[in-house]
């Protein structure tokens, strides 16, 4: 089972990173584009858009992360009639969450202008252009969408994650031609639904294909659903807490500041999701894998394998900190120039909020793997206020730079020591919870002085030129930070577990490989 785990997760991951690495590229040049052909505003409108409909997506209320997790014994166990059961129930509630959507949508179209401060491009219908977004928004839970939650159970991200990465592949590549040739934002606008329904249709097309037992059928046993209905309850507290810390961003700059700061603030946002999304894929790839080894392993083994996570994932979180740190401005700079830069403090705020946003990915895992989502309820709606009122105090006094910094001071002081609390009170005891706090202590001070470090020697760095200056950063913050951890950690136990694990799980996964050619 554990060779199982392994490989599937290192699969999973291994083709996530190509699909991001792929799907960087040419979203990118088509955003680069319109910036250049269109204007800032365009983007902050596709920005607010994004962030609207992403308000109306809570009422997903996290029924497919409950169903996953509920699919995790049944797949271990082969019950095939609970499975399909799920699936019937999963397509019901898919449907009625579109249809929901897609009426709300229309409802807040009537209040559009009160969300944009200022003036809109005047070549084009915000109308037209908000009604397709929502039409993509809604569509795909109409389309299928329940069945990819057998791949996710299953461990095996990898055949989705393929199938999306081509989908998005051409549909830049269109949506790039389109704009090269006609400079028209209705023409990139209108592809987005197109190759939603095309993505869905293959999806579960390949669904059937490799779990063609499973299909839609049958009632969900009572003392499942009941269960099902408490966790949804919490996850949906959650949601609403996601969509205050990311989607209302946008909404409240627009407001307050107009759509070229949106546009403005979007495009750092871009970076940072973009490192963050590739340090995510960890959780992508682990998630099914910890949850099948919550149900078969003890809270001994799983604690063990909880510290060395941690410290692998912190590693990686700390370096892309430091990175965004020293190179967001220089790139910033290359990219949209300096009339279109946030100053330097921006650099800060952006690499704080990576490191505190992130330090908890794993016990984020562990916390969806053994479905405490109820038991979070308290602090979800204690978090949501609490975002809401710094993000609207935090933007009216500091703008764009309020709204990260707000997020960033939420989840430091009360997000990571309340989530760490619930985990350790449910699953790992009580008395470990100390040691791992003081643990998270030592990572973010190793980081903020390696960051400093790094930082001061790469602004005294007598350099020219914005592509000298980036590369000679980006040498730098790949050597250094990396260095100075490896100093730090190098005798330390946890160092030499987690270089053991990462050796033998990979020469496991190549004989796996092996033997599968073979």
């Amino acid at each position: 089972m554990e060779l199982s785990r392994t490989s599937n997760t290192i699969r999973n991951t291994y083709w996530s990173l190509i699909s991001k690495v792929i799907n960087l590229f040419l979203p990118f040049v088509s955003r680069t584009i319109i910036i250049k052909s269109l204007g800032m505003d365009y983007i902050g409108l596709g920005g607010l858009f994004t962030s609207i409909l992403s308000v109306l997506s809570i009422t997903e209320m996290g029924i497919s992360s409950a169903l996953v997790f509920s699919m995790y014994k049944p797949i271990a166990e082969d019950d095939k009639e609970t499975i399909c059961a799920l699936m019937a129930l999963y397509r019901k509630a898919y449907r009625i969450i579109g249809t929901i959507i897609f009426v709300l949508g229309i409802v807040i179209s009537f209040f559009l202008p009160m969300l944009i401060k200022g003036t809109v491009p005047p070549d084009i219908n915000i109308y037209i252009l908000y009604y397709i977004t929502l039409f993509n928004t809604a569509i795909g839970y109409f389309l299928y969408g329940y069945r990819n939650c057998l791949f996710t159970a299953h461990q095996r991200n990898d055949v989705a994650v393929k199938i999306q990465m081509f989908c998005i592949m051409f549909q830049n590549l269109l949506q790039i031609i389109l704009l090269v040739l006609f400079k028209n934002y209705y023409f990139y606008v209108i592809v987005l639904p197109v190759f939603t329904i095309l993505s869905n249709i293959i999806i579960a097309a390949y669904s059937v294909k490799i779990y063609p037992e499973y299909k839609c059928y049958g009632k969900v046993k009572p003392v499942v659903m009941q269960k099902l209905k408490k966790q949804i309850s919490g996850l949906f507290l959650g949601q609403i807490n996601i969509t205050v810390r990311t989607a209302l961003d946008n909404m409240f700059i627009s407001v307050f500041m107009g759509l070229t700061m949106v546009g403005m603030y979007s495009n750092y946002f871009l970076i940072l999701n973009t490192v963050i999304g590739f340090v995510r894929l960890i959780d992508g790839a682990m998630v099914a894998g910890v949850g099948n080894s919550v149900v078969v392993d003890t809270v001994e083994k799983n604690y063990a394998d909880f510290k060395r996570f941690t410290f692998m994932s912190q590693w990686i979180i700390s370096f892309c900190t430091i990175a965004i740190l020293c190179l967001i401005q220089p790139f910033m700079n290359i990219w949209v120039g300096k009339e279109l830069m946030f100053r330097d403090s921006m650099a800060v705020i952006c690499a704080v909020y990576m490191f505190l946003t992130n330090i908890g990915m794993v016990r984020g895992i562990y916390t969806s793997a053994i479905g405490l989502w109820w038991e979070f309820r308290v602090y979800s709606m204690i978090d949501i206020v609490m975002n809401f009122m710094m993000n609207l105090i935090f933007v009216y006094l500091w703008g764009a730079y309020g709204i990260l910094l707000a997020t960033a001071l939420v989840v430091g002081l009360i997000g990571i020591p309340w989530s760490a609390y619930i985990l350790f009170e449910n699953y790992f005891g009580m008395k470990r919870l100390g040691a791992y706090l003081w643990e998270l202590m030592k990572y973010m001070l190793i980081t903020a002085v390696t960051g400093a470090v790094t930082y001061y020697i790469c602004v005294l760095l007598p350099c020219k030129g914005k592509w000298t200056i980036l590369a000679i950063r980006m040498i730098l913050c790949i050597i250094l930070p990396n260095f100075i951890f490896w100093v730090i950690y190098q005798r330390g136990e946890l160092f030499k577990e987690t270089v053991s694990f990462c050796k033998s799980a990979f020469q496991n996964y190549l004989e796996k490989s092996r033997t599968k050619h073979s």
